[in-house]
């Protein structure tokens, strides 16, 4: 951008990229539109030395790895005088380079700079060199204080934890799944306008294990049967890769599979799994329930007491961290149920027809399927009952991975999700895949009856999206606002009030 007045992007057309393209062209295009340092974003629609001609560019720039090969723009631009620059931006070098070289030299081939840049940010190239230094082993990566655009909010301390799964090694077999990920937790330390950084893979037996090996040694998908032979039976205590919760003075790493993974607030060093002075039973969600009242954690985990079994677990926590609670309930069928919701007297388990089934597996099938046939199953639970006072209602096959919040309200429990017509990225029961064009999640309310134990649905919007968020000190209550990831192009984030 500093090369010139404007900054004008081609965004090649889906029509003229073909195969090629994978984004569709208004997405690239508003992508690119949105950066404030480009001018202008325009499609392509025909062969770009048509356009380069046309338009007669100062300075025509395309990406680093161009460079050394046939550029057919270099023709039209040299016809004008114009100039043809091979550039990733404003810094570039490769970290991995240097880590290989182990940093004996500057190794000055692997990085460039404007001649002016060290000194507009007041820094040098050995600066650079003994920063890298520090994080060479790339097992964890500590930023001081980062650049703040704009303030950070007076009164605004504390710390915020993101996670997520990152794989360490390539994933084996080809039935890998983006959720078999290794956690890796980020921390933003927040401190009198400051803001700094940490992040750092989870010492799970996993992560452990198949850094010793140097490859990957568990499966990465959900077939337990594509296990390295040397780990085979092992017992592992999960990936830690889903969320985070802060409860009775731990700071927990979560999935659905195994217990909490406890991790240090500050350094963010690995404690393992947190078993609630061993009286946890099975797996804990990813998503459990805090009472803002009570103080109670709540919770549930599928498949209780065993891969592809039928049977679910209710637990209560108290807000000491002692378990009070702890109901075993069985469901129609082994499924895999991502997430719940609560109101004051309730739990609620939905289990959906993406069943799991091991005798699939054994004969080469998927683990997970999609089986609309099996239709969808409702458990209502009292909180305060046990498993025996448990009741059941039927629904039309649908899929929901997030719950907004529940409340009771005139004899119903109602309840905000995004609901899918059926699980993205999961098969058929016979491996064939369904369209995933139209799965997309809309923001709907359920309303049940108790007592004619029956679902209503509402649509709420039209815009798909995901990933319900809401003020927590509003739990298992009525609430007002909600906010949720919607897509509608312009704007990726919507506010929605709840009425």
């Amino acid at each position: 951008r500093e090369l010139g007045n404007k900054l004008i992007v081609g965004v090649i057309s889906d029509k003229l990229g073909g195969d090629l393209i994978h984004i569709p062209e208004k997405l690239r295009l508003e992508g690119i539109s949105s950066n404030t340092w480009v001018t202008e974003a325009l499609l392509i629609n025909e062969p770009i030395h048509s356009v380069i001609e046309s338009l007669k560019p100062d300075i025509v720039v395309k990406g680093k790895e161009h460079e050394g090969n046939f550029n057919p723009e270099l023709e039209a631009v040299e016809s004008y005088g114009g100039k043809l620059i091979f550039s990733s931006g404003e810094v570039t070098f490769s970290s991995l380079d240097l880590i290989n070289k182990n940093l004996e030299t500057e190794a000055r081939d692997t990085y460039g700079l404007p001649l002016n840049y060290l000194d507009r940010h007041n820094f040098s190239s050995q600066d650079i060199l003994n920063s890298l230094k520090k994080i060479s082993d790339i097992k964890v990566c500590v930023i001081g204080d980062l650049i703040v655009d704009g303030n950070v909010p007076s009164g605004l301390n504390g710390t915020f934890y993101r996670n997520g799964p990152d794989p360490k090694f390539p994933p084996r077999g080809d039935k890998s799944h983006w959720f078999g990920g290794d956690g890796m937790v980020h921390a933003f330390h927040i401190n009198d306008g400051k803001i700094s950084y940490l992040n750092r893979w989870m010492r799970t037996v996993k992560w452990t294990k198949e850094e010793e090996a140097g490859k990957a040694l568990f499966p990465s998908g959900m077939d337990p049967t594509d296990t390295d032979p040397s780990v085979q039976g092992l017992s592992t205590d999960g990936l830690a890769n889903t969320s985070i919760i802060s409860h009775a003075g731990k700071l927990l790493a979560l999935e659905e599979a195994h217990a909490p993974f406890e991790f240090d607030p500050h350094t963010l060093e690995s404690f393992g799994s947190h078993t609630f002075d061993g009286k946890l039973e099975g797996p804990v969600t990813a998503h459990p329930k805090i009472d803002p009242i009570t103080g109670e954690l709540l919770f549930f985990g599928y498949m209780a007491d065993g891969f592809f079994s039928d049977k679910i677990r209710f637990t209560a926590v108290s807000k000491e961290g002692k378990i009070t609670k702890s109901e075993l309930i069985k469901a129609p069928f082994p499924s895999m149920v991502h997430d719940f919701y609560a109101t004051e007297n309730y739990i609620i388990i939905p289990v959906f027809p993406l069943t799991g089934d091991f005798e699939r597996v054994i004969n080469g099938g998927p683990a997970f399927a999609w089986e609309p046939e099996k239709g969808t199953h409702i458990c209502i639970l009292p909180r305060h009952g046990t498993a025996a006072d448990a009741v059941w209602i039927e629904s039309d096959p649908s899929f929901v991975f997030h719950y907004m919040n529940a409340y009771e309200e005139n004899g119903s429990i109602v309840s905000d999700c995004m609901e899918f017509e059926l699980p993205p990225l999961f098969p058929y029961a016979d491996g064939t895949m369904p369209k995933q064009s139209g799965v997309e999640a809309i923001h709907t309310r359920w309303e049940i009856d108790i007592n004619k134990r029956k679902l209503s649905k509402t649509s709420l919007d039209t815009i798909t999206g995901e990933f319900p968020r809401f003020d927590e000190r509003f739990a298992l209550q009525k609430y007002s606002n909600g906010y949720y990831a919607g897509n509608i192009y312009a704007l990726m984030c919507i506010i929605y009030k709840i009425v």
